[in-house]
């Protein structure tokens, strides 16, 4: 629960996009389900968040990684009024951004 709570909490003065209200929205259905079905990005974000949780340092790079290729992970936000970054990720977890190359992750 205490991993989750980081993929789902949006603070009281951010204001997402709609697109990705939708996606929390979504995944705060799953997680709060008896099913325990979760698509496959809340399932890559769970996993890194609870090594972080844990105290392990992660970082996850890569083209596009911050909001996922197809708008699935959204493990950063954007305020559409500031542009203010909120990282729904733990302290110890780094998700960067980087040009689609080996040499661009080093």
């Amino acid at each position: 629960r205490k991993t989750s709570e980081f993929l789902v909490s949006v603070p009281d003065s951010f204001t997402c996009h709609p697109i990705v209200e939708k996606v929390i929205a979504s995944r705060r259905k799953s997680l709060l389900s008896s099913n325990g079905m979760v698509d496959w990005a809340t399932a890559e974000l769970l996993a890194l968040s609870s090594l972080a949780t844990e105290g392990l340092p992660v970082r996850l790079s890569g083209e596009d990684s911050e909001r996922g290729t197809f708008a699935q992970r959204h493990a950063v936000w954007h305020d559409v009024k500031t542009g203010q970054e909120y990282h729904a990720i733990p302290d110890r977890m780094e998700v960067a951004n980087s040009p689609l190359s080996e040499l661009g992750v080093v």
